[in-house]
């Protein structure tokens, strides 16, 4: 089978999809184009993954306090450190209802770096839902309206800490801070009938290893305690490895063009493209 004798059919997938001898060439041309426009993505990408390895191969290890300290006032680098963390002036009950000018039913009596009370309604809802029936062997589309009940949140209110000390050095709580999220107080749950309270609370101590940037004696603001890890050197490898990024960019980038590039030429193959008679 053939359109004309300059451009023949050269192969056929399914039943409309002939694919020309000019399209072939034309699509391989477009593949060409395609390919280099994806090695020069890719030059970016590899670019980017080698800067941020570099970044955290060439940091420092800091495994005590006395390194820690010495190094936030001479060094404006990156740093492993490990060290135990702790919060200077921890909040209470007392803080939170202060904030709030609410008083609770059941009080939590510990000390917390943050203390979180949540007010959730038992709510009522409604839905349109389409659903296909048969009548008389024919399908039918119809609606109808659902009632569904969740709790939601009506009122929050948090307190913090302001300081926390990490190695020895004092730092405002949002400097650095555990990777832990809230725990909720069971012994300070209750409820009444559609409504229930719920509290939330973080510990005031913490040890592991954070990833830092030292800045003319300081850290900068949002460092995380990496609670899993031990002041071993297994364990601040494990950490490193975390940060790193291998081949899997890499290999998911050339995974997408490559599909890219072939839906792309079979697609240009089974159109009509009369434009190349």
């Amino acid at each position: 089978m053939s359109r004309n004798n300059f451009n023949p059919v050269f192969f056929q997938l399914g039943y409309d999809g002939e694919f020309t001898l000019r399209e072939i060439f034309f699509g391989i041309g477009l593949i060409s184009i395609l390919s280099i426009v994806g090695i020069l993505i890719y030059q970016k990408i590899d670019s980017w993954i080698e800067e941020n390895n570099a970044k955290y191969l060439s940091a420092v290890w800091t495994t005590d306090d006395e390194t820690f300290q010495n190094r936030l006032k001479t060094d404006s680098r990156d740093a492993f450190s490990f060290g135990k963390w702790y919060v200077i002036d921890p909040v209470t009950y007392g803080d939170w209802e202060k904030a709030s000018g609410i008083e609770l039913r059941k009080k939590p009596t510990g000390k917390y770096a943050e203390l979180r009370a949540v007010k959730e309604h038992w709510t009522r809802h409604t839905r349109v839902v389409t659903y296909t029936t048969t009548v008389n062997g024919k399908p039918v589309t119809r609606t109808r309206t659902e009632t569904y009940y969740t709790w939601d949140v009506v009122y929050s209110k948090t307190v913090s800490a302001t300081k926390v000390n990490f190695c020895g050095v004092d730092f405002s709580y949002n400097t650095i801070k555990p990777d832990e999220d809230f725990h909720l107080l069971s012994d300070c749950f209750w409820s009444n009938g559609f409504d229930r309270w719920l509290v939330y609370a973080k510990g005031i101590e913490a040890e592991g290893i954070a990833f830092v940037t030292f800045n003319n004696g300081h850290i900068e603001d949002g460092a995380l305690i990496k609670t899993e890890y031990k002041n071993t050197p297994d364990d601040f490898q494990k950490c490193l490895n975390r940060y790193l990024l291998g081949n899997a960019p890499r290999i998911i980038f050339w995974v997408i063009t490559s599909i890219i590039m072939i839906v792309g030429f079979v697609l240009f193959g089974m159109a009509e493209n009369k434009w190349l008679n």
